[in-house]
């Protein structure tokens, strides 16, 4: 089953001088429990496409569709994970997991039981009382992944969610958020402009092209890894540097 589906989409902003087309016949779909990512040029359209796919913006043609049903607004279904964490300073880790809950009316001793234990399951047991300030980037997306994931979204959307991490904490934290969604079964989407990153986090890697983006290729990664999954593994298997030459290719005309 097809858990997402852009059908021949495309966008246009406009503005008092002039029109940008963003996309143009952009048609892929992402099966349920998939890892997706979606690399390209920057400005090809890739944000875009998870703003369109979280119902903040409506396709000035063609369809998005999740569940057999377009998108008509915020879908909540999604939870959307950005760059950064977007922590409020002067509430504590605890009180931020929360922020949603309270605004949602769904605040009540068994969500807040779950936001616990999203903490302790991402290491941050025991900081609950902490504030973002006392936390690193790592920690602090850690929470930010804990905020979105209390909602139990089914699918969810990466927009670059580790760029702004040094490169020791990126490594470690992009291999634990590829465990942890594996294992509680979600369908994803990643932007991003890494392409090991992509390679190692995904099932599948859409290359787009230039502006107004849409598919040019797609790569279905295969990766021989012993043992249980890890990116770090995944960066070792033997095909790795294959996929990475290959869409390194596909993207070096753009440069």
């Amino acid at each position: 089953m097809n858990k997402i589906e852009f059908k021949e989409v495309g966008m246009k902003y406009h503005t008092q001088v002039e029109e940008t087309e963003a996309l143009r016949n952009l048609s892929f779909t992402i099966k349920e429990n998939e890892f997706v990512s979606l690399v390209g040029p920057s400005g090809c359209g890739k944000t875009t496409s998870l703003s369109l796919l979280a119902g903040l913006l409506s396709p000035s043609s063609g369809q998005v569709i999740v569940d057999n049903e377009p998108i008509n607004g915020v879908n909540e279904k999604i939870g959307y994970m950005l760059q950064e964490d977007y922590l409020f300073p002067w509430r504590t880790i605890l009180d931020n997991v929360l922020l949603g809950l309270e605004l949602k009316g769904e605040l009540n001793a068994k969500t807040e039981n779950k936001a616990r234990r999203l903490l302790a399951d991402y290491g941050l047991d025991g900081f609950e009382d902490y504030y973002p300030t006392q936390l690193s980037g790592g920690m602090r997306q850690r929470v930010a992944l804990a905020r979105t994931l209390v909602f139990e979204p089914e699918i969810l959307l990466l927009d670059e969610p580790f760029s702004a991490l040094d490169y020791h904490t990126k490594l470690a934290l992009e291999d634990e958020v590829a465990q942890i969604l594996r294992d509680e079964k979600k369908t994803v989407v990643l932007v991003t402009h890494d392409i090991a990153e992509a390679i190692a986090m995904s099932d599948r890697v859409l290359v787009f092209t230039e502006r107004p983006g849409k598919v040019k290729e797609e790569y279905n990664i295969d990766l021989t890894i012993d043992g249980k999954y890890s990116t770090f593994k995944a960066r070792e298997a033997s095909e790795f540097s294959n996929y990475f030459n290959s869409i390194w290719e596909e993207l070096d005309v753009y440069v």
